[in-house]
């Protein structure tokens, strides 16, 4: 096995070059649109866009983090039933938590576009985003979580090429079809998707465990508390953290559509730098689990399984 450093920047770079791609070919997919659609268009698939990008960190992000700490800390003790399970339980509770917000802010549709008076069709915007992009990015970024505690975030970056390939290719083909704002949105949708189900089939080729190896471990069960107590904080936090990302945009969106426009499209350009430090420490959490678990399982064995039951 490599030394956690190396395992640490090699999964880092691999982060770094998804969230720069990210970055550049988002920004590149607005400028482009931006030339073939007019500018209140492009302000009010911004806004529809940050909506759910908002809504999914808060209801998704805590989840992913316990993921990448679990998947990890098992994997490392060849606790792989366990492994098996934390998944399934994690991916459960995303899919259930984001559907559930999903029909929320379905419902609250017409309620939000009336905010946005001055832009036109933004309730049915919000209404098919909810329904088909909230679950499955929700989908996207739990897996790319499980990929990272694998320490196989070269899946991430194969992630996050498949949705950007796929979202430039439909919203632009749909834009120049003249469907403006909808393109955009369905865009969004279809391409998350596709990574959606692709990655899922990703994931059960990584985690095909056929046995359990360590023959003393007997306990397979989990502790669904201590993910749902790890996981609380992390969702108010990432949460938080993406709004104030987006924050711009959706609250200049209620005066001036138009301008939410421009004010996205320079935040896309200006956030290029600061995903750097965020691929390093989307690497971090699951290689320090790694460590402390093995270490503590070899130090004190009571103590560890204390802690896990």
């Amino acid at each position: 096995m490599d030394k956690p450093f190396h395992r640490l920047a090699k999964g880092s770079s691999y982060l770094l070059l998804g969230n720069v791609t990210s970055s550049i070919v988002g920004a590149i997919f607005w400028i482009l649109l931006a030339k073939i659609i007019d500018a209140q268009h492009i302000g009010t698939a911004m806004v529809v866009v940050a909506l759910m990008t908002t809504v999914v960190s808060f209801t998704g992000s805590g989840i992913q983090q316990a993921l990448a700490k679990y998947v990890a800390e098992y994997n490392a003790n060849k606790e792989y039933a366990k492994t098996k399970r934390v998944i399934r339980l994690g991916l459960i509770i995303s899919l259930a938590i984001s559907f559930i917000v999903a029909v929320v802010i379905l419902l609250l549709a017409d309620s939000i576009g009336i905010i946005y008076s001055s832009s036109e069709g933004m309730a049915l915007l919000i209404a098919l985003a909810s329904i088909t992009y909230i679950p499955s990015n929700a989908i996207v970024a739990s897996l790319s979580s499980i990929y990272t505690a694998y320490h196989k975030a070269q899946y991430v970056l194969l992630l996050t090429i498949i949705f950007q390939a796929s979202r430039l290719a439909v919203a632009v083909a749909l834009a120049l079809y003249g469907l403006d704002a909808l393109a955009i949105i369905t865009g969004f949708s279809i391409a998350s998707m596709i990574s959606a189900i692709l990655g899922y089939i990703v994931m059960l080729r990584i985690n095909n465990h056929k046995e359990q190896i360590d023959a003393n471990i007997k306990d397979d069960k989990i502790s669904a508390k201590s993910i749902l107590t790890f996981s609380g904080f992390n969702y108010v936090a990432a949460g938080m953290r993406t709004l104030r990302n987006q924050i711009g945009v959706l609250t200049i969106g209620t005066f001036n559509i138009e301008a939410s426009a421009l004010y996205g499209i320079s935040s896309l350009i200006a956030s290029v730098i600061g995903n750097v430090m965020l691929s390093i420490a989307g690497v971090l959490l699951p290689t320090a689990s790694e460590e402390g678990s093995v270490n503590l399982r070899t130090s004190n064995p009571k103590l560890y399984y204390d802690i896990n039951t």
